[in-house]
């Protein structure tokens, strides 16, 4: 890691992930999700974050300096229709669900 950082410039931001969460954050050295990554990663490029994204904005791993002067903004979710070739059957949804029940993501 220390060669990576070495080549890159100090305006330069890198971020160490992994398959589940990634961190320790500096600061009190909380470990973050991977959800948070593109909340982060949007309020770090200047965009809004919208109001319905899963994770959050990880204020810990930015400098003072840069939370005083980038506040974090929403946007409000907007809802999308699919076009009907996307929509799935019932027996499609229920295959869908029993795979995520299988794999401990549904009670």
């Amino acid at each position: 890691m220390g060669g990576i950082l070495a080549q890159v410039g100090d305006d330069t931001t890198v971020a160490l992930m992994s398959d589940h969460r990634f961190g320790p954050l500096h600061g009190d050295g909380k470990w973050a999700c991977i959800v948070d990554l593109a909340p982060t990663l949007l309020h770090l490029m200047g965009e809004a974050v919208p109001e319905d994204m899963d994770g959050q904005v990880l204020h810990d791993i930015f400098e003072p300096a840069f939370e005083e002067t980038h506040a974090v903004r929403y946007q409000v979710a907007t809802a999308v229709e699919l076009p009907e070739a996307y929509a799935l059957s019932s027996e499609e949804e229920v295959e869908i669900e029993d795979r995520l029940r299988g794999l401990g993501y549904l009670g």
